[in-house]
Formats: C-alpha cells, structure tokens, sequence
C-alpha cells in the first residue's frame, strides 16, 4: 500500500458528539484530542507514515470560544507530562501556534518550559515525528515568517518563507483528513503555508471521538488508490 509520508488530522466534532452521549464537552475534548491523538500515531506508525500533524485547536478557537480554554489548557499540560516522561510512541515531538498570548504570564512560563522539556525528551527520534497544532493559524504563521525574514534581512524564496514560519519542521501535506463534517465539507484555518497546496483531503462524517484507528487506516487505503497529479 502507498502510504502518505505526512498527514494532518483535524478532529471536528467534540462537542456534538459529547451532547449526543449526554456527555460534557470536556470529555468530548478529551476523547477526540487527548486520546484519539495517541491512538492515531500508534496507528499511523505501525503504517509506516513519517509524520502525523493534529489540529487541537487554531487561533480562532482561543477567541472565540473563551469557556473552553482552560480545558484545552488542562489536555495540553496532560499530553506533555505524557511525552515529558517518554510514555507513548517513539517520535520526536513538537508543538506550533500562539497558544500563550491568550494566558497569564505565569501559567505562560509554565507551559512553555513544559514544551521545552517534552521536546528535548523526544529530540533523539528521526524516524517517526508529531506535531501538535495548537493555537495555530495560517495567517499567523505567515506573519511570523514575514517578521523572521524581515530581520534576518533574507532573500524572499519558498526555501527562506517555510525555515522562518513557526512551522518549519513539517513536510509537505499528502493528506488531510477532517472528521466530523455533516453535509458541508470546507476548510478552517489549519492551511500550513506551502506545504498544503497539493494535500489530498478526506473528508468524514464520523465525529471526532468516534474515528478510530481502522477508520484512519480506511482514510489510508483511499488514498493509496488516488492518482496524484500534484497540480499537473
């Protein structure tokens, strides 16, 4: 089987499946960031995909949805205590966005040496890699890199624009899979510069926290069966 050598997963669906098992959305986030993440990378390993990005949340959510923040928050410190003491999958781990300019300096400092110290603890693997998106959004990662390249006083090419965004470490897209959709497949703001521009796209009904491993293996399978013509 083709296999994708990157895939992005954005998790749509929380909170409609947390109302439809009379649950809280708390542990709808849970279900279809915490453990779905875990689960996915597991799976996406034992495949042989070299990189899987997830979306736990774009800039939008940290403004929009203010209620909802400590809880991403909460997740967020549970996932990198979780990669901190080298639990889980062998792969190196990262996390990109603008999730601290929507906390207090204090809980800032925190989280930020957290992230600091589960990515030291997963630097040595090359081989498989996982990238959390958090806070994230295209036009900031675009701005970031304008104000980079601005002053290293760098030529503007494709090369220099993707290794001075927050996001440099990200391959090229094969795939994306988006869960959750009823009726209205679109986009939302987790577009990485330069690297989405030739993305298949899956696009599933099957809410968040009810898309397993075998239904991301299915997502595989299609996408194995596709002619990519990359723009041609």
């Amino acid at each position: 089987m083709d296999v994708p050598s990157c895939v992005l997963i954005v998790p749509d669906g929380n909170r409609r499946w947390a109302r439809a098992n009379g649950l809280s959305v708390v542990e709808g986030h849970t279900q279809g960031l915490l453990v779905n993440t875990r689960q996915l990378a597991n799976a996406a390993y034992n495949l042989g995909i070299k990189h899987m990005v997830f979306l736990w949340a774009t800039e939008a959510n940290f403004q929009k949805r203010q209620s909802e923040v400590p809880h991403l928050l909460n997740l967020f410190n549970q996932e990198l205590l979780y990669q901190t003491c080298g639990r889980g999958r062998c792969a190196r781990f990262r996390v990109c966005g603008n999730w601290a300019d929507y906390i207090d300096s204090h809980e800032n400092k925190r989280l930020q040496a957290l992230v600091d110290k589960a990515e030291r603890a997963k630097s040595r693997f090359e081989s498989f890699a996982v990238t959390l998106l958090f806070g994230y959004s295209e036009a900031a990662d675009v701005l970031y890199a304008a104000k980079n390249l601005g002053a290293a006083r760098v030529s503007i090419s494709e090369e220099s624009l993707i290794s001075h965004s927050m996001t440099p470490m990200i391959p090229p897209i094969d795939l994306i899979i988006r869960t959750g959709v009823e009726g209205d497949p679109h986009y939302s703001d987790y577009h990485i510069p330069l690297r989405t521009r030739n993305s298949q796209v899956v696009f599933s009904e099957i809410l968040a926290p009810d898309f397993t491993s075998e239904h991301f293996e299915s997502a595989i399978k299609d996408f194995s069966r596709r002619e990519r013509r990359l723009g041609q």
